[in-house]
């Protein structure tokens, strides 16, 4: 989990643009289980690519930390 964490954390899109490098670093740290310890890292992204769609992949972030805060504490976001 921690070395997932990591990798997000220095995540860069590629020269070209590409950003399956993250998609593929999320499925790793949902199947991994307890995404909600790499918050930080993953609240990262956003701040490191703010005009960034990231071909999607921001909405699978957001979706995922969205299920994680549900989880693991649902007073943090309302139905």
């Amino acid at each position: 989990m921690a070395s997932i964490a990591c990798d997000i954390a220095k995540f860069a899109p590629g020269e070209n643009g590409n950003w399956r490098r993250l998609d593929v670093l999320l499925d790793e740290l949902w199947q991994a289980g307890a995404p909600e310890l790499a918050t930080p890292e993953m609240l990262s992204i956003f701040e490191r690519y703010p005009k960034e769609d990231g071909h999607g992949v921001m909405w699978s972030l957001v979706h995922g930390l969205e299920i994680s805060f549900r989880t693991t504490n649902p007073r943090f976001l309302l139905p």
